[in-house]
């Protein structure tokens, strides 16, 4: 909320669902499935809006490619919907 009152710009504060942060060390703890995400390459429009938009820190540029470093991604998902090529995807879960 600090940050909304200094910066005077729009934001988003996402209350529907637990921190992603806090889901991920609840599912470690528990031993929980943890699904990370990848990037099709073939389908990937090279658009940029998950790495410069979203500013995810799993994911970044290899490159001329963009790819999601499997140990950082969270598994919430959010980049699969804002990929306007839909070549964001789930991988097989691994254990946390």
């Amino acid at each position: 909320m600090k940050f909304i009152k200094e910066k005077k710009k729009p934001a988003v504060i996402v209350s529907r669902r637990p921190c992603a942060l806090m889901e991920l060390r609840r599912k470690r703890a528990q031993g929980e499935e943890i699904v990370p995400y990848y990037i099709d390459q073939e389908k990937c429009i090279k658009c940029g809006i998950c790495v410069d938009k979203f500013s995810c820190p799993a994911i970044v540029r290899e490159g001329d490619r963009i790819v999601i470093i499997p140990e950082l991604c969270v598994g919430c998902g959010v980049c699969a919907q804002i990929c306007p090529a839909k070549a964001i995807k789930p991988v097989k879960g691994i254990k946390g």
